[in-house]
């Protein structure tokens, strides 16, 4: 039976690895993913301010010279994750190999890159899908040869770069910890893991310490890494609020039953295991693997693509789970919990192949092809990676922070570095949707002032795209032009700006200031640049975290 298994296993680990080069090309791009994409610019400009957390930036250098759309450099750099990934792979089957039988170690590759989050998020350009693989080596290194000081040292090392790419590794130093101390204990005594889980510790701060200190060095000037940590903590870990780990978890429950039905056997199994005195040293170490479900315990934001990092060690223990199963008698267990997770895989693969980021990229091509390379632009989400964003990045956290300030930031951003466009790609810049009260009275929308700004400036040129322009109604005397350029005049009426009688479809030369206006009628004051023959994507820029379930985005 378990040679059969084997067998269909491999078959399925090559069709998820068919399918995920098939989603590295194709899944929409995520806003964080352009967001880090654009740190490999700020970085490249002297513009990059924050060391933690940015040292990711030197193994992207190169996806400029891909494209010039920002959607190929983010595949591209996918691929490089993908190298990390498999990486991730290999160190969840070998450290499962140390607790279970290889068909239980290959099924544990397989529950990992069956959960849809993974699915979905696994190849994402990230620092938690980067930072997963030293983790796993690290645990690899334990399990496998913590009886050696010089391999305790090496999985020190490697916490130490996964510490380097992203702050949350901490979180999965208990789990090391308590493990390099078991293995170096186990036959010896306690001093003995004592001293190899304080040499690992030594090896990972020496290893943070290098990789941050050579990544300062290519800083001119850099922000202080401890109000860094300050706002980060306060951000994600004091906040009480677990609003965002319940609303994905319930999902994840939904669309992966054969992944918590597994879960729920291997905690059993490991709590009869600690009730064996022979078997206990194998059930703490197995306890000490599913220490990151206590994660959302302390950390608020357990977003989809979190699990890719928070999953490797926990599926290393549902090994031992699948193991109890595969001993049982009868195969009427077995061959349930295949077809669960079969099928939920298969329901995931197919939401998954309806996203695309045809759309994003169409959006890209359009916005490099009429405005100049390095044109200043507002956005949510820093979409234009190698354009020079103005304004806010609108995330919650940064949202969060501009409400509690309460300053209103556009009438300034305008003034100061004009920029060449709108782009639309999140619900605070929908100007056309919104009023300036309603955007207020929502907690992450704009403030009014800055609403009424932005929809006295710009005006829709081409899908999501806006430019600078006005709209000005019958007897206004008056207009503030921020970008200085020609203008043309879309109707319906003629108007008379500067003491010159502008005619529907003529254009104006405009200076940045104030400029008077007679105007008998409406019309529309656009920036003119000619708009595209093609129609623009139909779809949301971004589809959110749970695309599948709402019908607008998050």
């Amino acid at each position: 039976m378990t040679g059969g298994l084997a067998r269909l296993l491999l078959l399925l680990l090559a069709a998820v690895a068919a399918v995920q080069a098939i989603l590295l090309v194709r899944f929409e791009i995520n806003w964080d993913e352009f967001l880090n994409l654009s740190m490999v610019y700020d970085h490249r400009r002297g513009e990059l301010r924050e060391v933690l957390q940015t040292a990711f930036v030197h193994l992207f250098p190169w996806v400029s010279s891909v494209s010039q759309n920002e959607v190929h450099q983010v595949i591209a750099a996918r691929i490089v994750i993908a190298a990390f990934a498999l990486t991730t792979s290999w160190a969840i089957w070998a450290s499962a190999r140390r607790l279970s039988s290889p068909v239980a170690a290959l099924f544990a590759v397989f529950v990992y890159w069956s959960f849809s989050y993974v699915m979905q998020h696994g190849l994402a350009l990230r620092t938690d899908t980067l930072a997963a693989a030293p983790i796993m080596v690290a645990l690899w290194l334990v399990l496998t040869r913590g009886d050696q000081k010089r391999m305790v040292v090496l999985a020190g090392l490697a916490l130490g770069l996964a510490g380097a790419m992203t702050i949350k590794a901490i979180f999965f130093v208990p789990t090391l910890a308590i493990i390099a101390f078991l293995r170096a204990a186990e036959g010896r005594d306690w001093r003995s893991g004592v001293v190899s889980v304080m040499l690992a510790g030594a090896a990972s701060i020496a290893a943070f310490a290098a990789v941050i200190g050579l990544h300062v060095l290519t800083f001119d000037t850099f922000a202080n890494p401890i109000a860094f940590l300050g706002r980060t903590t306060q951000a994600t870990l004091s906040d009480t609020n677990r609003s965002v780990f319940l609303t994905y978890a319930a999902y994840s429950v939904i669309e992966n039953p054969g992944f918590y039905l597994l879960l729920i056997v291997t905690v059993v199994a490991v709590m009869r295991m600690m009730t064996v005195r022979v078997r206990r040293v194998q059930g703490a170490i197995a306890l000490a693997l599913l220490l990151p479900l206590l994660i959302p315990f302390f950390y608020r934001d357990m977003f989809p693509y979190f699990y890719a990092m928070v999953l490797p060690p926990i599926v290393v223990a549902m090994s031992m789970g699948f193991e109890v199963i595969l001993r049982q008698p009868s195969w009427r267990n077995l061959v349930v919990l295949m077809v669960l997770f079969i099928v939920a895989w298969g329901a995931s693969l197919y939401a998954a192949f309806s996203q695309t980021n045809a759309h994003q990229a169409a959006i890209l091509r359009v916005i490099h092809d009429r405005f100049p390379a390095g044109s200043h632009y507002i956005d949510g989400r820093t979409m234009v990676s190698s354009f020079q964003k103005e304004g806010l990045f609108m995330s919650g956290w940064g949202m969060s922070d501009y409400r509690a300030a309460g300053v209103p930031v556009m009438a300034e951003v305008l003034r100061s570095t004009p920029p060449a466009f709108l782009l639309a790609n999140n619900p605070a810049l929908y100007l056309d949707e919104t009023t300036p009260q309603e955007s207020e009275a929502s907690p992450v929308g704009l403030l009014a002032a800055d609403v009424r700004t932005l929809q006295d400036n710009f005006v829709p040129f081409w899908g999501p795209i806006w430019v600078p322009g006005h709209r000005i109604a019958a007897g206004d005397a008056g207009i503030e032009t921020f970008a200085a350029g020609t203008y043309i005049n879309q109707g319906p009426g003629t108007v008379e700006i500067a003491g010159r009688m502008v005619q529907p479809g003529g254009t104006i030369v405009l200076d940045q200031g104030v400029h008077p206006v007679v105007a008998g009628a409406n019309a529309t004051l656009s920036l003119a640049i000619e708009a595209p023959a093609e129609s623009p994507p139909a779809r949301p820029i971004f589809g959110g975290f749970l695309w599948r379930y709402l019908s607008k985005p998050e």
